[in-house]
């Protein structure tokens, strides 16, 4: 199925198959550092982390993802993130939300 957003069409699917993913939290500043090498004037239009990440520091090495899944007239999002120095590498449950329709 195919709708239109203003001057942009977007292609919808109508019961997909298999599982559907999205990729929570990727607005914002990421955990990628400035170049040194490129000049400040450039690297100024951007917000990015300057220097070493100071919060959790296994941060810069996970990644968060987020299955969906429908049953009946329940929607449920499980946000699961994967890390290469935690849970042996498997992915891990860190939220998730149900949302019923009445």
């Amino acid at each position: 199925m195919t709708e239109r957003l203003g001057d942009r069409t977007i292609e919808c699917m109508i019961d997909p198959k298999g599982p559907l993913y999205l990729t929570p939290g990727t607005a914002g500043t990421k955990h990628y550092y400035q170049n040194p090498k490129l000049s400040q004037s450039y690297l100024s239009l951007f917000d990015v982390a300057k220097g070493p990440y100071k919060g959790d520091p296994d941060m810069k090495n996970q990644e968060t993802f987020m299955s969906i899944t429908i049953d009946g007239n329940v929607l449920t999002a499980t946000a699961y993130q994967i890390s290469k120095t935690k849970n042996d590498g498997q992915p891990y449950m860190i939220d998730q939300f149900k949302i019923k329709k009445v």
